[in-house]
């Protein structure tokens, strides 16, 4: 039997793969062509009950209207 979460007491998100993590990130805030997560993305665990997951964020170039404002 795991133990509860320091901070929440939750026992289940314990044994959460980086795998499952980053399927959850996929879910919650994935846009194709905007946030994207690879496969073997870095999974960087907090002490506050969840991760960070890495992504690719897309960034485009300001338009020539943009710069002369």
């Amino acid at each position: 039997m795991t133990e509860p979460c320091k901070n929440c007491g939750w026992e289940e998100h314990m044994p959460m793969t980086d795998g499952w993590m980053r399927s959850a990130a996929r879910d919650q805030y994935g846009r194709e062509g905007e946030i994207e997560i690879d496969d073997r993305a870095i999974v960087s665990r907090g002490d506050d009950c969840g991760a960070y997951v890495a992504a690719w964020v897309w960034v485009p170039f300001p338009t020539t209207e943009k710069l002369e404002t």
